[in-house]
């Protein structure tokens, strides 16, 4: 529904996702729908920068995950072309509002409008692995924000510890198989 009020007015269209599987399943639903659109899979090549740097172009829909041609800045459109400001929208909830962002500095550019908004589905799956499902009932009734943030910050305590265990079993793995008997 948000994708076909945006379209009608002509506003180019950004929908982003956490993941290539996303945008590709989304990209996949909108040609069932009847929209055409361009979708990109975070390969962080030419080709794909060129397209993502085009994504402000009138009527276009592109469909990202958010990884997608970082350090690549969307140009401007041409001055004689007059166009909508370039809608943002973020379909799946970001692993970090670092992610979200990172995102947004790379579509503002040189004071080129952008409109951001973030969906958040009650099966969001960092929802559901986070949050009990009493809770996520209750959503609405939350401040702004907080079930986003607190899923966010579970998510990026435990990738925090991933790499802690990580980095303890390279020291005790470089330990377990180093050659004995050298000196340096």
């Amino acid at each position: 529904q948000t994708v076909t009020r945006l379209r009608e007015h002509g506003q180019p269209l950004l929908l982003v996702t956490r993941d290539h599987v996303a945008a590709k399943a989304l990209s996949v639903s909108l040609i069932a729908a009847g929209l055409q659109n361009t979708c990109l899979a975070g390969l962080q090549n030419e080709e794909e920068a060129a397209a993502f740097s085009g994504a402000r172009t009138p009527e276009r829909i592109t469909v990202m995950p958010h990884t997608t041609a970082c350090g690549v800045m969307l140009r401007r459109p041409e001055p004689e072309t007059a166009v909508a400001s370039l809608s943002i929208v973020i379909t799946q909830l970001l692993p970090s509002q670092r992610h979200t962002q990172g995102l947004l500095r790379r579509c503002r550019r040189d004071g080129v409008p952008c409109v951001a908004t973030e969906l958040l589905a009650a099966d969001d799956e960092l929802l559901a692995a986070y949050v009990p499902a009493w809770l996520r009932k209750r959503a609405n009734a939350l401040p702004g924000r907080t079930l986003q943030k607190y899923c966010q910050w579970r998510y990026a305590s435990e990738t925090a510890m991933l790499r802690d265990e990580l980095l303890r079993a390279d020291d005790y793995l470089g330990e377990l198989f180093a050659f004995a008997g050298h000196t340096g």
